[in-house]
């Protein structure tokens, strides 16, 4: 596997389809349905996908303008390095503050992919089943993706056997993708 694998799992989880439960509507201008997710959705999918320890958040205001930044850690096998992407939203009519840090941190969200395809035109992609042979977990399954039990499995190959064996017995036969996701945070942290 090369050295980008880590990179494109967090992009491709990143941008997986919010459960249609989660997606909440709000009028727009001429009276256009708008699709939205909360804040509390997007530091979700981040602590999912990335870990709660390997992403984070900082705020500045430019102009009145309340910019949010996120930054995703990448571990590689020489160096530990932040990525940072941002966006700003002024403050809104309801709870202005809160408001201008909900929708800049949901708007540097979607600069990492986070329901980015909830600002296109058109309506969001219908759940479909995953092809037969890559037999992915539906949105809002507790089972680890294949692409996190792949990831999980690179991370392990730089174990002794005996090593793998025993970490692989601690998460028992049916981990759930929370499980999945801490042991990929502790294998990530040393």
């Amino acid at each position: 596997m090369s050295d980008d694998v880590e990179g494109r799992y967090y992009l491709d989880e990143l941008k997986d389809p919010f459960p249609i439960e989660k997606v909440k509507y709000r009028s727009g201008p001429g009276g256009k349905q708008l699709a939205y997710i909360d804040a509390r959705d997007v530091a979700d999918r981040l602590d999912e996908v990335v870990g709660q320890a390997f992403w984070q958040n900082r705020y500045t205001c430019v102009n009145g303008v309340t910019v949010c930044e996120i930054g995703i850690k990448t571990v590689h096998s020489v160096t530990d390095e932040w990525i940072w992407k941002s966006d700003g939203a002024p403050e809104t009519t309801i709870e202005a503050e809160k408001g201008a840090l909900s929708d800049a941190f949901k708007r540097a969200g979607v600069k990492w992919g986070i329901a980015r395809y909830l600002y296109d035109d058109a309506p969001p992609p219908p759940q479909q089943a995953p092809p037969p042979q890559k037999q992915e977990p539906q949105q809002g399954s507790n089972e680890p993706t294949e692409s996190q039990m792949n990831f999980l499995t690179k991370l392990l190959s730089s174990k002794s056997e005996t090593e793998r064996g025993k970490f692989m017995a601690g998460l028992g036969d049916n981990p759930t993708k929370h499980e999945v996701s801490k042991a990929i945070d502790e294998l990530k942290a040393g």
